[in-house]
């Protein structure tokens, strides 16, 4: 049993002996690195469609044809008018564009519209005097730029309208563009 007792006490001495001597070392650190992942998925739903000013007969010096979209929700139906200021021959059947939000959460929300800025957002066409667009925001939704709201599991037509600035030298053709709304929804 001695002996057991002996061997035991050597490697105790071994083990203290081993913990002094590395008490001077340095331990680095280490980064270590941990994944996080996420699946974010939304029950809101945007459609659009087009703002379609259709065929215009523009005067010789140029005009602004407006779409006026601004009361369209209050008006059951009208999607909104179309109008010259200089008298240029446009299709009044034409309709303003619609964003019509789905939700299935609800819930009820607002929806923060930002409109692009005046002359932002310019038409490609045939010429090098391309149309531009102003007054998106006083001609669409509600006209007051404030948040629109969206009420539980119901459909929110956003309606949207602009006008459409020709310059005196627009060339005849077709003109097209995309214009971006930001939506924020609280």
């Amino acid at each position: 049993m001695r002996r057991i007792e002996k061997g035991s006490a050597l490697l105790a001495s071994a083990a203290i002996f081993g913990i002094i001597t590395m008490s001077g070392t340095t331990v680095e650190a280490k980064d270590i690195i941990v994944p996080i992942s996420a699946t974010v998925t939304t029950s809101i739903l945007e459609a659009v469609a087009p703002l379609a000013y259709g065929d215009i007969d523009l005067v010789p010096g140029g005009d602004e044809i407006t779409m006026n979209c601004a009361d369209a929700a209050e008006s059951k139906g009208q999607d909104g008018s179309l109008s010259s200021l200089n008298g240029s021959g446009v299709d009044a059947t034409k309709l303003g564009g619609t964003v019509t939000v789905t939700s299935d959460l609800g819930t009820d929300f607002e929806i923060a519209i930002t409109y692009p800025a005046d002359d932002a957002v310019a038409l490609a066409g045939p010429g090098a005097a391309a149309p531009t667009m102003r007054n998106v925001e006083t001609n669409s939704g509600d006209g007051a730029g404030g948040a629109i709201s969206h009420v539980g599991d119901t459909d929110t037509v956003i309606h949207i309208g602009g006008t459409l600035v020709f310059p005196a030298d627009a060339d005849q053709g077709a003109y097209s563009a995309d214009m971006t709304l930001v939506f924020d929804y609280t």
